[in-house]
């Protein structure tokens, strides 16, 4: 498999120094601004990562400017986290409520 384009590269980085600030998701366009890249590229370029399954749709927001909301994502590690977290706070109070 070839290594990760510039534009690739450069969207992952931006999911991952995002996913930490943001809650809800990430747009495309929020990762073209941090990325520094084109927001046509950056559209294109998260459809191949979710096809991948670098990044996970979770749902959708309206953004100032687009007529229909956009889709939100996260990167896959970050997904895998959420669903991890929130077993583990299940686990944790079906304990606390037994003793």
């Amino acid at each position: 498999m070839r290594p990760a384009g510039e534009v690739r590269a450069a969207l992952r980085s931006a999911a991952e120094s995002l996913a930490a600030r943001m809650t809800g998701g990430i747009t495309y366009r929020d990762l073209a601004e941090a990325g520094k890249v084109g927001y046509s590229v950056a559209r294109e370029t998260c459809r191949n990562m979710v096809r991948s399954g670098e990044l996970k749709p979770v749902g959708t927001r309206q953004v100032q400017g687009a007529k229909r909301p956009l889709k939100t994502y996260v990167p896959a590690w970050c997904a895998g986290q959420h669903d991890a977290s929130r077993s583990l706070a299940a686990a944790m109070g079906t304990w606390a409520s037994s003793n």
